[in-house]
């Protein structure tokens, strides 16, 4: 386009989701076209026509209208990073298993939460966390990552307990569909290392816990240090747009997006971490 700025997000988007696209089609038996790309080259070309919107881009640039083009690229890159990347980590997340959905929301909403409720009840004064958000302090932040963490010890612990939710909980899908819409099968080696005892090497000191306890603590603490910085970033969007809230659905929070921004980093944490820890230790 003439003035576009926002060409090279459709097929960027493509390449996070094409082979999610190609699994469906291929899924369609007689009705799948012949044609269709494997994956791996699907991607190949998905970022060759990427980097062909952004020549195009480059070249529909007219001295004119500068900021005005410049201003839909960053929009669109924008929106890759905010919107595309967290929506394609939380496919991939949930694709390994709900429980690493599920897990990373609840210290989230906890966070969020109990943030709010220390930083308004907890004594010693209001000191001021961060200028964009003059209602967050020191205080909501420091007890929302204090009741983060203890939630994360509780729920590891209900969840070993309960050998009824583990294959539910912890096991792809199988065959097409995501959890808990696609059936789990009745057990899985994913399930059975995550909640089984094994023993980890810390500091030279051999300690005995389960992996769902290891793992979950390791989450609450960037749902407690970093991912509220989702939150941070949303405060100061609304005051560039003016609004207090997204939304009036949830009193004192505002909208689901209110509630759910944080989940914006945390999303592609989780994947990141289960690329790096949890798929490594099961190869």
């Amino acid at each position: 386009p003439r003035r576009g700025g926002g060409a090279p997000a459709w097929p960027a988007t493509w390449s996070f989701y094409g082979a999610s696209v190609a699994a469906l089609v291929a899924q369609m038996g007689p009705l799948a076209p012949a044609a269709a790309l494997p994956p791996a080259q699907g991607a190949l070309l998905a970022y060759c026509l990427y980097a062909l919107a952004y020549c195009l881009f480059v070249l529909s640039l007219r001295p004119a209208h500068y900021a005005y083009q410049f201003a839909l690229l960053a929009w669109g890159q924008a929106t890759l990073a905010l919107v595309v990347v967290p929506g394609f980590a939380h496919i991939r997340n949930l694709e390994k298993g709900l429980v690493w959905f599920l897990l990373p929301a609840s210290f989230v909403i906890c966070n969020d939460i109990m943030a709010m409720v220390c930083g308004s009840f907890l004594p010693g004064g209001r000191t001021p966390l961060i200028s964009v958000s003059p209602a967050k302090t020191w205080e909501g932040f420091c007890g929302g990552a204090v009741f983060t963490l203890a939630l994360a010890v509780t729920l590891s612990a209900g969840l070993a307990a309960d050998p009824a939710l583990h294959s539910w909980l912890a096991c792809p899908p199988a065959g097409s569909g995501w959890p808990p819409f696609g059936a789990a099968p009745a057990s899985c080696r994913e399930a059975v290392e995550l909640f089984a005892e094994r023993e980890f090497a810390v500091a030279g000191v051999v300690w005995t816990a389960r992996p769902i306890l290891v793992h979950s603590l390791a989450l609450a603490l960037f749902a407690s240090t970093v991912a509220p910085f989702g939150g941070f970033l949303a405060s100061g969007f609304k005051r560039a747009v003016g609004v207090e809230d997204f939304a009036v659905v949830i009193p004192g929070h505002g909208g689901i997006t209110d509630r759910m921004d944080c989940m914006i980093p945390m999303g592609a944490f989780v994947h990141f971490y289960l690329e790096s820890f949890v798929a490594t230790a099961e190869r």
